[in-house]
């Protein structure tokens, strides 16, 4: 009776005991016991439960466990003590057989076209390379994979055996690869083009040139790398990291143009100029005249055109919307050469007197004009300046002035030849306004008045005067009249008080 009294009591008090300690426990990392904590878990956080207790015991402050190293790995009771309970519970704290390390090279940056490398370690295959805790396989790290500008961490973890693993880590960052404009090396030039400043950035990077043709400051001169086509070794570089590409870039030969004048050197003559040279398709010609230049035909390679005074007439044509390798611009200039002549004008003359021609001729450029004078009968001399002429009848002389371009000048005179109280009338006259017997008028000695009347073939009358120096100048109410036969009416008084009538016929020529 005494024994089953004595283990009633026994089992009471230790059921009391249970209660009391089941009152009150604590966790650390918020884990249960038992306890087991790597270096790694350290500093370790506690908490009791109730909350508010106290704890105690080697390495901690406050509710914070964390010994001392030189003390791992070890066993640590730790004591809690919270509202009249205490429970004391021991942590085991152990550490990395070994510490994982990174191997030295491993550099802040990577080009993303760099080549892929395998990653080492202190410990080996026994470490796993992770790059932002993507496992790498074979520990291969591929820049090309990952993101750019964007920091990147690599961690290298060596797992122990006793379940404390060791970790080492570091942060790099992946740079683009620099790019390259494949314009910045033109894929065509002409052989005979101006050499060219290849662009020395692209954005943010450097670029720099090697290759046939090129030189020092990237210069790449055509004339230089000869025809053909040639490769062009293109680096690019930003932020330490670089690229080359070999860009191809193609030189043509230069092609011949140019363009002439069919033209004479006479200002008279038409110039017809036209382009000479290599035959270009849908190419635009553009010709910039003079400005005293008349353009009477613009058929694009080739015009037609009369230039309005003398002198040295320079033309430029400007060829585009051509890939042809010819010039863009083409200038030449003409000579256009004016000759001029003049011979004294027309006049009466008495039979058997001698009277000079005189005569003025010149050139635009001074020239030496050669003179021909027709008919060379009755005159001192047929090639010089002023001949002196003695006709027997009325006669016309011409005078032609030529240069050595060959471009000419023709003036004339007529000698009427009357006898005492003679009068000449001209069967014809040029009323074109070259100066040169453009009025039907009377000549003659001792005339002191006339009347002078002009009709159509029908009788109509279209001109008259009465005065010695006005003759008809070939018009009608202000109109040229037509060429052709027109009749006269004339009634001169002479200075001794004689009259006499002429009727006959003129001739309007031009």
């Amino acid at each position: 009776m005494k024994k089953s009294f004595l283990s009633l009591i026994i089992l009471v008090l230790a059921t009391l005991t249970q209660q009391l300690y089941a009152q009150c426990s604590f966790t650390v990392n918020g884990l249960n016991p038992p306890f087991f904590l790597c270096t790694s878990n350290l500093p370790a956080t506690l908490a009791s439960t109730p909350s508010g207790g106290t704890f105690s015991g080697p390495g901690v402050i406050g509710n914070t466990f964390n010994p001392v190293v030189g003390l791992l790995p070890g066993n640590f009771p730790i004591t809690l003590t919270v509202n009249g309970c205490v429970v004391t519970q021991t942590i085991f704290v152990d550490q990395p057989n070994q510490q994982a390390s990174i191997n030295s090279g491993l550099g802040p940056l990577f080009c993303q076209n760099d080549a892929p490398i395998t990653l080492t370690g202190n410990v080996g295959a026994l470490g796993v390379f992770t790059v932002n805790s993507n496992v790498l396989p074979s520990n291969v790290f591929d820049p090309s994979i990952f993101p750019v500008n964007t920091p990147l961490s690599i961690a290298y973890t060596y797992f122990s055996p006793n379940g404390c693993n060791s970790t080492d880590q570091t942060t790099f960052t992946v740079f683009p690869t620099p790019q390259i404009d494949a314009s910045v090396v033109p894929t065509q030039i002409c052989e005979n083009a101006n050499p060219i400043t290849l662009p020395t950035t692209n954005g943010t990077a450097t670029l720099d040139y090697s290759g046939t043709g090129v030189s020092i400051g990237n210069i790449l001169d055509p004339a230089a790398a000869g025809v053909g086509t040639h490769n062009i070794s293109v680096t690019a570089t930003q932020l330490g990291c670089s690229s080359t590409q070999s860009l191809p870039i193609t030189v043509n030969a230069a092609l011949q143009a140019n363009f002439e004048s069919t033209g004479n050197k006479c200002l008279s003559e038409l110039d017809t100029l036209y382009y000479t040279g290599t035959p270009l398709n849908n190419a635009t010609f553009d010709w910039q005249l003079p400005a005293d230049a008349n353009l009477i035909y613009n058929g694009g390679d080739s015009i037609v055109v009369n230039f309005g005074s003398a002198g040295d007439k320079t033309v430029t044509l400007n060829i585009s919307n051509t890939n042809a390798c010819v010039p863009a611009s083409i200038s030449r200039t003409f000579e256009k050469e004016l000759v001029g002549i003049t011979t004294i004008e027309n006049t009466t003359h008495t039979l058997n007197q001698p009277i000079e021609l005189t005569t003025s001729a010149v050139s635009s450029y001074g020239y030496e004009l050669t003179l021909a004078w027709q008919p060379a009968e009755s005159l001192s001399c047929n090639n010089c300046l002023s001949p002196v002429a003695a006709p027997n009848q009325t006669t016309t002389y011409y005078i032609t002035a030529t240069s050595p371009n060959g471009c000419t000048a023709t003036d004339s005179v007529t000698i009427a030849i009357i006898e005492k109280q003679n009068v000449f009338i001209p069967n014809i006259f040029t009323p074109n306004g070259d100066l040169q017997n453009d009025q039907f008028l009377i000549y003659g000695s001792q005339i002191a008045a006339m009347d002078m009347q002009i009709f159509d073939r029908w009788g109509a009358q279209i001109f008259r005067t009465n005065n010695l120096t006005e003759g008809w100048d070939g018009s009608f109410q202000n109109s040229k009249v037509n060429l052709g036969v027109y009749l006269y009416l004339i009634t001169v008084e002479m200075k001794d008080g004689s009259q006499q009538i002429y009727k006959g016929s003129v001739t309007v020529a031009r």
